[in-house]
């Protein structure tokens, strides 16, 4: 696997984590000030997980890509459910889309760890 390569899956499992963490989340807030934390979730996931990309196909076996589809499909429908203009983090967090997309994200990760055992 070429760095670019490495990169593109790094980026996300990296963008898998930062959904499922509510700490983390609010720890970007803080050291980012500027930041919209909401906005940038969902535009971290779009921006790193595509199954129209040749990289993430090349990268991912079939059983991480069932995974990610899976996630993606909820994160899609979250998308649907979440209005256009996001409120701040501290207040995201605590709604029922934040919840479920954070569980997805949490259900993700776990599962694509479990394949390594």
């Amino acid at each position: 696997m070429n760095e670019i390569e490495k990169a593109v899956r790094k980026n996300v499992f990296d963008s898998l984590f930062l959904i499922s963490s509510k700490d983390e989340q609010l720890k970007y807030q803080k050291n980012v000030p500027i930041a919209d934390v909401p906005a940038e979730i969902f535009c971290s996931w779009d921006g790193s997980f595509s199954l129209d990309d040749e990289i993430i196909l090349k990268v991912f076996d079939q059983d991480e890509l069932n995974i990610l589809s899976e996630f993606n499909n909820i994160f899609e429908l979250i998308c649907d459910k979440t209005p256009e203009n996001l409120p701040s983090i501290e207040e995201f967090v605590i709604s029922s889309e934040w919840k479920e997309l954070s569980s997805a994200a949490k259900d993700a990760l776990d599962k694509l760890e479990g394949l390594k055992k």
